[in-house]
């Protein structure tokens, strides 16, 4: 068990298939499902599910979860380190920021927070759905200018792709590590990670 927890560990916030961690700790796929069975009923994995626009869409996007750990000190200590190897490994850094914001964004909505990633690669961190309202958000470890509209663009055309034809215009949200939170006159609102909930 301790070797699956560091493996979904390192593939934390990624769509990391039975096939893959099977390979990784040289267990069966049978026996890595029953083990992550085991993990999601005791409350230490959670599975973010992939998001469909409708029942009846046939618009084509992946169906492949994003796994997290309950907590992200969880994928801390399965890997036995601390902020100090984050700080040593900035994309990694960057999944475990993102896992904390869905977790964060999941409990705060009490709302199931999926993910979005469409067949042509183009994806979003995490889509809610809000007393009727599908909100998008992108998650950025870092607050540039250049991070931020990066991040808008692609909230934009994945709207526009995948969840035009609402009758009600999606949220678009973008959460970072920065100080500041604000509304930008095209309507994407970007919220510090510290902000949300306030």
């Amino acid at each position: 068990m301790k070797r699956l927890s560091a493996s979904l560990a390192r593939g934390v916030g990624t769509e990391i298939t039975t096939s893959v961690l099977s390979r990784d700790i040289e267990l069966s796929r049978d026996t890595i499902r029953e083990y992550l069975d085991s993990l999601e009923r005791i409350f230490v994995m959670q599975n973010q599910a992939a998001w469909r626009p409708h029942l009846r869409s046939r618009v084509p996007l992946r169906e492949i979860p994003k796994r997290h750990l309950a907590d992200p000190s969880l994928t801390l200590a399965a890997l036995h380190t601390d902020a100090d190897g984050l700080l040593g490994d900035l994309e990694f850094f960057g999944q475990v920021f993102e896992s904390q914001v869905v977790h964060d964004l999941r409990f705060m909505s009490r709302q199931e927070a999926y993910h979005g990633r469409g067949a042509d690669g183009l994806e979003v961190d995490t889509v809610l759905e809000i007393a009727g309202r599908v909100v998008l958000a992108e998650v950025k470890l870092g607050s540039s200018e250049a991070t931020i509209e990066t991040a808008v663009t692609h909230l934009k055309t994945f709207a526009k792709r995948y969840v035009d034809g609402s009758h009600v215009a999606p949220v678009l949200l973008v959460v970072t590590e920065g100080s500041l939170s604000y509304t930008r006159d095209d309507g994407v609102h970007v919220v510090s990670c510290g902000n949300l909930g306030a």
